[in-house]
C-alpha cells in the first residue's frame, strides 16, 4: 500500500512522522476547505443537508432533488471539487489532524 492510499487522518499522520513540512499540511488543508466549501454550496442550492458525513435531503425534497444530491456524492462528482469520498466521510477528523499538524501540536494528533 502506498502512502496515498491510506485512507483518512492516519496518511497525513504517517506524513508526519516521515519529516512532511508544515507546509504540505496547509496546502492540504486549503484544498480540502476549498472542495468541501464548494461541495457545501452546491448541496444546499440542491436543498441537502450535511448529517454524518454525508449530504442528506430534506423530507420535503422532490425525487429530482433527492437523486441529484445522492449523485453530488459519487466519486466521479466528488472529485470535481478535489475531494475523494473518503475526505468527504472523515472531513473533520482530517481537518483536526491537519491543524494539530500545522501547528505543531502533536498531541492534538491522533490517527
Amino acid at each position: 500500500m502506498q502512502w496515498n492510499e491510506i485512507p483518512g487522518a492516519l496518511r497525513y499522520f504517517i506524513l508526519s512522522k516521515h519529516g512532511c513540512q508544515a507546509a504540505f499540511f496547509s496546502r492540504e488543508r486549503q484544498r480540502l476547505d476549498r472542495g468541501f466549501s464548494s461541495l457545501a454550496e452546491k448541496a444546499a442550492l440542491l436543498g441537502g443537508v450535511r448529517d454524518r458525513g454525508y449530504y442528506k435531503p430534506m423530507n420535503s425534497a422532490d425525487e429530482n432533488s433527492k437523486a441529484a444530491i445522492r449523485d453530488l456524492q459519487q466519486t466521479v462528482r466528488l472529485e470535481h471539487f478535489g475531494i475523494s469520498f473518503n475526505e468527504l466521510i472523515h472531513y473533520e477528523h482530517i481537518i483536526q489532524t491537519l491543524e494539530g499538524l500545522i501547528s505543531g501540536s502533536e498531541g492534538a494528533v491522533r490517527p
